[in-house]
């Protein structure tokens, strides 16, 4: 089953904390889950990032497994965003 995280491009009222950042859906995913390994974590990131458009998109590709790690490729449409962080782990669980 394909799942994803996501939000609608407001400011999500419905949610604990009224805002949408995907960092802090994606630290809720792992916290609710008890993620602890850094591979489960990282899973939480993908299906943040990768799942969201997958489900919306069904002829796209998607995530085959908790070490798949699908990256840019040419032409992908992307918004990046740099975090200061020392893991990709301690980045998610020190936002601000």
């Amino acid at each position: 089953m394909q799942i994803g995280l996501g939000e609608h491009g407001q400011r999500d009222y419905a949610s604990p904390h009224g805002h949408t950042d995907m960092l802090d859906r994606t630290w809720q995913l792992a916290f609710t889950n008890e993620f602890r390994r850094n591979e489960l974590i990282e899973h939480g990131r993908a299906a943040t990032a990768i799942g969201g458009p997958a489900v919306l998109e069904p002829a796209g590709r998607r995530l085959r497994g908790t070490a798949h790690r699908r990256g840019l490729e040419i032409r992908d449409p992307a918004e990046l965003l740099l975090v200061d962080g020392e893991t990709r782990g301690l980045e998610l669980l020190s936002t601000p």
